[in-house]
């Protein structure tokens, strides 16, 4: 579904729908972090922005809204995890790379 996002905690047996910021656009990527397997955090990338949760997807924010978003992000990576001054790297729609703190 549109601006839906799903969470298992049983290998897929059942599935919770978390609540998501009100999108405008689809979810273009999930990335989950390593670090806190207690309470995994979650770094969500869509049109409209890039938004962290510290609990596992129940509530966001939007960390990032310094980011042109016209530039067309099409990829992001957290080499070093989603501490909130750890770099992030964004894959523009021209090819380049952005890093972001």
């Amino acid at each position: 579904e549109f601006g839906e996002l799903l969470l298992s905690k049983d290998r897929g047996a059942s599935w919770e729908m978390l609540p998501v910021p009100s999108l405008e656009s689809p979810i273009n990527a999930i990335l989950l972090s390593p670090e806190n397997k207690s309470q995994p955090e979650l770094l969500m990338l869509n049109a409209d922005g890039i938004y962290f949760s510290r609990n596992l997807g129940h509530a966001w924010e939007n960390r990032h809204q310094n980011v042109d978003l016209r530039l067309g992000i099409s990829a992001i990576a957290a080499p070093l995890g989603l501490a909130e001054h750890a770099p992030l790297f964004l894959g523009l729609g021209d090819g380049s790379i952005l890093r972001i703190h």
